[in-house]
């Protein structure tokens, strides 16, 4: 869905992003990319929710 909904369901740009957040060293570095990657749209409620739901993952993976 994530693919799909956030990045036009291009799927190599999202193994790409994933790839490039795992090697993140910092939050603020995994958050910079998400932006990144991003394709542009206007306001979307399902495109906000799924955005939320990733930056989520994104913290929880970088908390202690």
């Amino acid at each position: 869905q994530c693919s799909r909904v956030l990045f036009s369901g291009e799927e190599e740009v999202f193994r790409s992003l994933l790839e490039r957040l795992s090697r993140s060293a910092t939050q603020v570095e995994a958050f910079a990319l998400f932006q990144e990657a991003l394709s542009p749209r206007g306001e979307d409620p399902e495109v906000d929710a799924l955005k939320e739901e990733f930056a989520k993952r994104i913290v929880r993976t970088f908390v202690s």
